[in-house]
C-alpha cells in the first residue's frame, strides 16, 4: 500500500483558511501576538516573563509596572528567546560557581527576580520551588525563575492559539484531513491542536489522542497516558510532533527538595525530581499543580527550535542503539529522539511526501539533516509535493530530493487542495 508523510510547518495553519491568512503567527511574530491579544485585549500581565525579556533587551521608558510586553520586543524570536533562556539555565545548573553569578546578575536585577517570586508566585514557591535545602539565594532561585520564566512564555502561547483556534477559518484542514489514508504519517512542527481537533471533527472514528501520536509507552521509564474527554480507541494514521505540542505535559513528581538540572533545561534527573509521565489532554489549557486530584506538578513538553534542539534530537547512542537499553541522563531526553527516530523510518518508507508551509528553515539544521538521511536511504523515488507561494522554499526542499520521481510546486495550502481534487 502506497503510504503518504505529510510534512506540516507554521505556514500550514497560517493559510489554514481558503480566503486569507489566519492569525496563527510565525516565531518573529509570537509575542507581538501575545502583547496584542494575551496583554491589551484581555489586559493580562505576565511578571515573570517581563522581567526577563527586560534583561535580555532593556526597556528605555519607565518600566511598566503592570508587567504588560510593549512594543519594543515585539520582533524578537521565539527561538532567539528561548536560545537566551537555555543559555542562561545551563549557567544557573553550575552550583558551584557562585562568585560567578554575583558577577553575571545585577544586584537590581537579583532583587526583581527575588520579588516576582514573592509577590507574584508565592503558590508556585511553595509547592513547585526545588533547590538544596530548600535555598532561596542566587543561583538557586534564578534556575527556579528561569522554569517560571519559560513556564509562563509556553502558558501564554498555547493560551493565544486556543483564542485563535477558536475564531479563526482554518477550514483547509477540514479538507486535508480527508486525504490521509491508513499508514499515512503526518510529520508537525506546529505546536497547535488544529489538526487533532479537524480530524476529531471530521474522521471520529479513525484517530484519537490516546493512540494517535504512537507513544504508547513512550520510553522505558515513562508511560503515556490520554487525559480529556473524548473518546479513545486504536488510530488509523499517526502525527509526529518534533517540537512537542500544547497539549502535552511533563507530570513530575517531587521527591526531594533539590532539582538537578538536565543540561538543556527541560528535564529531570533521579532521584530527586522523577519525570512520571508524559500526559496529553485533548485541549490547550494547562494542568494545574494546585488542583488536589493530581499529583506533582506540570510542565508543558514543547520545545522551540532553537540551535540547542539538536542535542535532543541528535544522540549518537540513541540513534545506533535504539532497540537496546541505553543510559541517558534524564528520561526526558528520550522523547525527541524517539520522535525523530519514527520520523526518519516513516520518511524512508514513504511513497510520497507533502511539504505545506515548512521552509526547511536555516535554524533547522538537524531537521534538514533528517530530510537528507531519509533521502539518501530510501529504497524508493518519491513523489514530492511542495505547498508554499516561495520559490527558496521549493528550491531549498528540490536540494534535498534531486532525485525525486516527480516534483509538484503548489502555490498555498488551498492551491494544493485543489490538485488533489482534479
Amino acid at each position: 500500500m502506497a503510504k503518504t508523510v505529510f510534512i506540516l510547518g507554521a505556514g500550514a495553519s497560517i493559510g489554514a483558511s481558503p480566503n486569507a491568512k489566519t492569525k496563527f503567527p510565525r516565531a518573529n511574530e509570537i509575542l507581538k501576538v501575545v502583547r496584542e491579544v494575551f496583554c491589551e485585549e484581555f489586559g493580562k500581565s505576565l511578571p515573570a516573563l517581563y522581567c526577563y525579556l527586560n534583561r535580555y533587551c532593556p526597556t528605555k521608558a519607565d518600566v511598566d509596572r503592570n508587567h504588560k510586553l510593549i512594543p519594543l520586543w515585539d520582533s524578537i524570536n521565539l527561538e532567539e528567546l528561548y536560545g537566551a533562556i537555555e543559555f542562561e539555565k545551563r549557567l544557573t545548573s553550575h552550583h558551584d560557581c557562585h562568585d560567578a553569578y554575583r558577577e553575571f546578575f545585577s544586584e537590581n536585577y537579583q532583587r526583581e527576580v527575588t520579588d516576582i517570586l514573592k509577590k507574584h508566585y508565592t503558590d508556585w514557591t511553595e509547592s513547585s520551588y526545588s533547590a538544596p535545602h530548600n535555598l532561596k539565594t542566587f543561583p538557586y532561585i534564578h534556575e527556579n525563575f528561569l522554569r517560571l520564566v519559560q513556564g509562563e512564555l509556553l502558558d501564554v502561547v498555547s493560551e493565544v492559539f486556543g483564542i485563535f483556534h477558536g475564531n479563526e477559518d482554518t477550514s483547509n484542514f477540514k479538507h486535508l484531513v480527508h486525504l490521509f489514508k491508513e499508514g499515512d504519517t503526518v510529520i508537525s512542527f506546529n505546536y497547535d491542536l488544529l489538526l487533532e481537533h479537524h480530524l476529531r471533527h471530521e474522521r471520529p472514528n479513525d484517530w484519537f489522542f490516546n493512540s494517535g501520536y504512537r507513544l504508547g509507552r513512550a520510553t522505558p521509564k515513562i508511560n503515556f497516558e490520554f487525559v480529556g474527554d473524548t473518546p479513545i480507541g486504536d488510530s488509523k494514521f499517526r502525527i509526529i510532533k518534533l517540537h512537542g505540542s500544547c497539549n502535552w505535559h511533563w507530570q513530575i513528581a517531587r521527591k526531594g527538595n533539590h532539582r538537578v538540572s538536565e543540561q538543556i533545561g527541560a528535564g529531570y534527573d533521579a532521584p530527586n525530581d522523577v519525570a512520571e509521565a508524559l500526559i496529553a489532554t485533548d485541549n490547550y489549557r494547562p494542568i494545574r499543580h494546585s488542583d488536589p486530584k493530581w499529583k506533582g506538578y506540570f510542565e508543558r513538553f514543547i520545545i522551540p527550535p532553537t540551535t540547542y534542539k539538536a542535542e535532543y534530537q541528535f544522540n549518537a547512542e540513541f540513534i545506533h542503539v535504539v532497540k537496546h537499553k541505553i543510559s541517558i541522563g534524564s528520561s526526558t531526553m528520550w522523547i525527541p529522539q524517539i520522535l525523530y527516530y519514527k520520523a526518519l523510518k516513516a520518511l524512508r518508507t514513504a511513497d510520497r511526501l507533502v511539504f505545506i508551509g515548512y521552509s526547511v528553515a536555516g535554524i533547522d539544521a538537524s531537521i534538514r539533516m533528517l530530510f537528507r538521511a531519509a533521502a539518501d536511504m530510501s529504497g524508493a523515488r518519491q513523489i514530492i509535493d511542495v505547498a508554499d507561494p516561495c520559490t527558496k522554499v521549493r528550491d531549498r526542499i528540490a536540494r534535498i530530493y534531486p532525485n525525486a520521481d516527480e516534483f509538484h510546486h503548489h502555490e498555498s495550502f488551498s492551491d494544493y487542495l485543489a490538485s488533489t481534487e482534479k
